[in-house]
């Protein structure tokens, strides 16, 4: 599939489970899946089909965008420094 061929663009099929999964497919969470196979012969299609893609799903590699760097300081810090920031401009605003 696309994902797995890693184009650029992903066809989503119109399938309800492919609906079901398109936001995690898009790399922008983590994905569990569960499967349900059956022993019955008369749904061996329905267990080899689920079976599969369940398979083509774990080779799925999706490149996440980083909204921040790991260097980057923690969020609270950068807080922090914004408070303190504003902080500094009222004061000037008020010595003006």
């Amino acid at each position: 599939g696309a994902l797995v061929a890693q184009r650029a663009h992903i066809p989503y099929r119109d399938s309800k489970l492919t609906r079901l999964l398109q936001d995690s497919l898009q790399g922008q969470s983590q994905t569990v899946m569960c499967i349900c196979i059956s022993p019955i012969r008369s749904a061996l299609e329905e267990t080899l089909s689920s079976l599969k893609f369940a398979d083509r799903a774990t080779k799925v590699v999706v490149d996440v965008p980083q909204s921040i760097s790991p260097d980057a300081a923690p969020a609270s810090q950068h807080v922090e420094e914004l408070l303190v920031q504003v902080q500094r401009l009222q004061q000037d605003l008020y010595l003006e």
